[in-house]
């Protein structure tokens, strides 16, 4: 090969690799470009779910029935307020799914977490009346929240905790997740699946009767006929919660009036209402947020708890996923 041809080889050669060089930072900017864009957009996301939690914070303040709060007030089923909201091209929606015994249906609102049973403070024959819950696990639950290293009879304290492989001491003060329980003798992910949707530790303990499922009133230890007649005077005339002919309890009291119980019906309420286990209110609100572009190829999900007090809402708990 002569040198004409030796300079046209390599002139060919460098102006190969020049080119995919530039198409490989052509390829690499625009990779940039749309790494930029996305994120741009998560962030636009991020704050339209607080804005919607703020939103739902309004209509927690528009409620002026501190005594009683229901599932047909607005934070808690409003599709003009709460269902694909749109802001420019983007749009959020605040929902839940309400399990009765035969169905489910889709509430546009936020969820009252005072419709569950409060982890920390309930006795152990409620805790027993959750779904796959033992005395072992039962009594390791009280054993965790309790201040003392003396196990129940069936429970267990920070010495069977450290023992374990992967070894950590009992907690002997409230839970501050749900999830937490997965760290007690006993639970398992499967049981913790099981009872998730019925428990918090949110709220002062009482379970709001105006809002709380039929499997949250079963473990609270309530006969199917009294749980049948809540529910049937919570759903009004058109026998389905959520709408505008709703009735609500404003205390407890007024509930047996309501419900012409018998003197065994209304004994199963006083009984828990002694204990403090019943209410007719709520400060605790489950929120939880979709945020969607207009295409709906980016999604943004948020599960926060609204407390709503007298001066200013407060969120106890920020989840993205």
């Amino acid at each position: 090969m002569n040198s004409r041809g030796v300079v046209l080889f390599v002139t060919i050669w460098i102006l190969a690799i020049l080119i995919a060089f530039a198409l490989g930072m052509g390829f690499r900017m625009s990779i940039d470009t749309r790494l930029t864009d996305y994120n741009v957009r998560l962030l636009k996301l991020l704050y339209l779910t607080k804005g919607a939690v703020a939103r739902l914070g309004v209509e927690l303040a528009k409620d002026e029935s501190a005594d009683c709060d229901s599932l047909n007030e607005s934070w808690s089923n409003s599709e003009e307020f709460f269902k694909d909201v749109a802001f420019g091209n983007e749009s959020f929606t605040i929902n839940y799914i309400r399990k009765t015994e035969n169905s489910e249906k889709i509430f546009y609102g936020a969820m009252d977490e005072q419709s569950r049973i409060n982890i920390n403070r309930a006795p152990k024959e409620i805790l027993l009346n959750l779904p796959s819950v033992t005395d072992e696990i039962s009594d390791s639950i009280l054993d965790w929240r309790d201040e003392d290293d003396i196990p129940h009879a069936d429970g267990a304290e920070s010495a069977y905790y450290l023992s374990l492989d992967f070894p950590y001491s009992c907690k002997n003060g409230p839970l501050q997740t749900a999830e937490e329980l997965l760290l007690v003798k006993g639970v398992t992910p499967e049981i913790f699946n099981n009872i998730k949707d019925l428990i918090t530790v949110y709220g002062d303990g009482k379970v709001n009767l105006n809002t709380a499922d039929s499997r949250v009133m079963q473990a609270l230890g309530l006969s199917e006929i009294v749980i049948q007649k809540i529910l049937k005077y919570r759903a009004g005339d058109d026998g389905e919660e959520g709408t505008d002919d709703d009735n609500a309890f404003n205390n407890i009291a007024n509930l047996t009036e309501a419900l012409d119980l018998s003197a065994a019906e209304a004994s199963e309420i006083g009984n828990l209402n002694s204990v403090f286990l019943l209410g007719s209110a709520s400060s605790n609100f489950r929120v939880c947020v979709t945020a969607k572009t207009k295409n709906g190829k980016i999604l943004k999900r948020t599960d926060a708890i609204l407390f709503r007090s007298d001066k200013n809402n407060e969120i106890k708990s920020w989840y993205e996923y």
